[in-house]
């Protein structure tokens, strides 16, 4: 089983939809023997330094003007977030990925300075942080941009990880 690790800032919202989106591919493609995604913050995580403090609450319906946003924009993905609790990344976990997705930036950076014989199975996507915004259309185009990400990269990412596992074994 190859894990692909989606990584943001906070394990609230960008990581967890392409976390569930990406499942939800893998799933269609009857590939679950065979691939699973799983998402992290590096917020709370005491092998990042600095450290970043952890998010407020662990999971988006607890932040009240974001999720009266979103609430009805995954509803039209048929995305639920109920069961997500926000957890962040670790030496173990990030061992065990085939490839790490990061959302954003300073996310990347943080990983690479803090564990830099990770950096080539480390992929950059840039999606850009929706959670202080109480934009709808904002909302609606961070959405969109990592459903857009996942139908677009979703080969791309199962090819990397069977080639960085492939690696790995040599």
């Amino acid at each position: 089983m190859k894990i692909i690790l989606f990584v943001c800032m906070g394990n609230i919202l960008r990581s967890v939809l392409t976390e569930k989106l990406f499942n939800r591919k893998i799933t269609e493609r009857k590939l679950n023997d065979s691939f699973k995604a799983i998402s992290r913050g590096v917020q709370g995580s005491s092998e990042i330094k600095p450290s970043q403090d952890a998010p407020s609450f662990d999971n988006i319906m607890k932040y009240p003007e974001v999720w009266k946003i979103q609430e009805p924009l995954l509803k039209e993905l048929d995305v639920d977030f109920s069961d997500k609790v926000s957890q962040s990344v670790d030496s173990d976990v990030l061992g065990k990925a085939a490839l790490i997705v990061v959302m954003d930036k300073k996310a990347y950076d943080l990983l690479v300075v803090n564990f830099p014989s990770l950096k080539g199975k480390i992929l950059l996507r840039n999606i850009d942080d929706a959670g202080d915004s109480h934009d709808r259309v904002f909302h609606e185009r961070h959405n969109n941009a990592i459903v857009n990400m996942v139908e677009e990269d979703f080969d791309e990412f199962l090819e990397s990880s069977e080639k960085r596992k492939k690696e790995e074994k040599e």
